[in-house]
C-alpha cells in the first residue's frame, strides 16, 4: 500500500484520506458494493481516496475539489442499476 500523503490547501484546509472520507457523501461500504457490481476496474477504497489527494495536490487544488472529484468519480463507476 502507498503511503498516506496530505497537504494544506490554499484555504489552510487539511486535504487527505481521512479528511475528504468524512466529509463524501457515500461511505466505504457504499463504495465496495459499486467495486463488486461494476463492470470497470476500481481500486480500493483506500488506494480510490489517495489517488483523489494525489491529483489534487498536483493541480494546487482545494479540500473542495477532493470532495467534488470524490462525487464525480463514484457517479462515473455507479453501474447503471443502482443510479
Amino acid at each position: 500500500m502507498r503511503t498516506l500523503i496530505e497537504f494544506r490547501d490554499k484555504d489552510n484546509l487539511l486535504v487527505s484520506s481521512s479528511t475528504i472520507e468524512i466529509l463524501i457523501d457515500f461511505s466505504r461500504e457504499d463504495y465496495e458494493n459499486f467495486r463488486e457490481k461494476s463492470d470497470e476496474e476500481m481500486v480500493d477504497f483506500d488506494e480510490f481516496l489517495i489517488n483523489i489527494v494525489e491529483k489534487i495536490e498536483a493541480y494546487n487544488g482545494t479540500l473542495q475539489d477532493a470532495i467534488d472529484l470524490a462525487h464525480i468519480r463514484i457517479n462515473d463507476f455507479k453501474p447503471s442499476s443502482i443510479n
